[in-house]
Formats: structure tokens, sequence, C-alpha cells
């Protein structure tokens, strides 16, 4: 029952993360970029080139919801490899590029060009010890990118996260994080409540989480932010206390 009620939102009601063996790691490991997309033409190539700077031997792969612009196009020219998600969803891009690349690491990261990509490789070196590390989004004035209600959203999603699982992260909701393949291979969600069941699994896994600063500025003007507290916050509410309750009923 409350398996089909979850799906009505979009999430999956089987939340049950097995455990994964802890990993060798080469003494270099790759790292693979995933970057969703849609009508995003604006800005992918300025994200796609500043990655290929910032992270030269990471593969980079957009995932593209069918934009109606030229976003393919432009990532293309900007030497990602381009894919085309036809279904929905936010996590639903992420988990495809992952499926589509094997990797040591993957690091996600939004095609609106708002996070400062100077502090991925900070973030790259300190998820080479096997944590979930967050870009923590940061600013003030006109540059700072997120808007009141975006703001008020997020915190409030972090805090009810910290109150569940005992764990103090301030920006749960960051389209900035770099994680290990085993944390990737465990991702089940297709909607925004992807954010949060990263850190479910890196909380099940016990890996440690790290938030980075990062400075988040205003979007481009004919970008557009493709979340919603009501549409989307929600679920992710429902998502988190599922998994909390989830998780105390198997340990028990």
């Amino acid at each position: 029952m409350i398996g089909e009620w979850l799906g009505d939102f979009g999430i999956q009601g089987d939340n049950f993360y097995p455990q994964s063996s802890e990993p060798n790691y080469p003494s270099q490991p790759s790292l693979a970029v995933i970057i969703p997309s849609l009508d995003e033409a604006n800005t992918i190539l300025r994200v796609v080139s500043k990655l290929s700077i910032v992270a030269p031997r990471a593969s980079i792969t957009v995932v593209d919801g069918v934009s109606s612009d030229d976003s393919r196009e432009m990532a293309r020219r900007a030497g990602a490899k381009v894919l085309t998600e036809p279904k929905k969803g936010y996590g639903r891009a992420i988990r495809t590029g992952i499926q589509s690349v094997e990797a040591d690491f993957y690091a996600m990261v939004d095609a609106d060009d708002t996070y400062d990509l100077s502090v991925m490789p900070r973030m790259i070196e300190l998820a080479a010890s096997g944590r979930l590390v967050i870009g923590q989004r940061y600013g003030k004035g006109p540059g700072h990118g997120m808007s009141v209600s975006h703001s008020f959203g997020n915190r409030v999603l972090s805090i009810v996260h910290r109150i569940l699982f005992g764990q103090r992260v301030n920006d749960t909701q960051s389209g900035m994080k770099v994680f290990p393949a085993r944390i990737a291979r465990m991702l089940r969600e297709d909607g925004m409540t992807l954010s949060s069941e990263i850190l479910v699994v890196a909380t099940k896994l016990h890996l440690e989480v790290t938030e980075v600063p990062v400075r988040y500025s205003v979007r481009h003007r004919n970008s557009r932010s493709k979340f919603s507290f009501w549409k989307d916050g929600i679920p992710v509410l429902i998502f988190m206390i599922f998994s909390r309750f989830k998780r105390k009923s198997d340990s028990t």
C-alpha cells in the first residue's frame, strides 16, 4: 500500500539498499562527470568547457531531456558525450548518465552555470578517500543565484534530514556532488528525490559526508530552475521519512 502511495509521487517504494563491499581503488581512479540538461543552450558550452579545464582527465556526459533548443549541439561542440533521455526526471537523467560509463567516482553538476567549478579539484581530492562530497552553495547580494523560496525550501529539507538521520548537512539539495561508484550503483530514484537518496545511501554505507563551500551565482536570464518545492520538495520530504523508518524497521 505505502509503495503504491509513494509511487504516485514518483518515489520508489522498495528502498532497501544492500551493503556494498569496500573497493580497492587504483592508483589513478577514474572520474565521470554527469550533467543533466534541459533547454540550457545558453550555458552548457561554458559548463563543459570549464569542467574540461578543472578536471581534464574526467569523462563528461551530458544527459539531455529532449531540449527544444540547441543544448545537445552546444554540449557536443564543447567536447562532451551527449545522451538523450526521453523519460522525465532529474534522477532519471543522472542515473542514465551513470549507467552509460564505468568509473571509480562520479560527479554531478547542473548545466545552468550557477556553480563555481573552480572548487571541483578540491572536491575530487576529498572524494578520493571514499567519502561523499557536497558543494555547499553560498552567496549574498545581487550575484547570489538562489531565490528566497528555494533557499527556504532547501533549509527545511536539510533540517528534516538532520532530524531524521542525525547528520548535519547544510545543503542536501545541492546539484554539485562527487561520490564513489559504491553509491552510484545503488541509486534508484528518478525524480529530485535522488539528491536525498545519495545521502541516504552514504549513511547506509557509513561513508563520511563533507561539504565544500561553492559560490552560487545568478542563473542566465533565459534559464529557469527546474525545482519546485510543492512539486518536488514534498516528495523529497516523504522519501526521507519513508527511508528513515524503512531503515529502522530493517534493523529490528
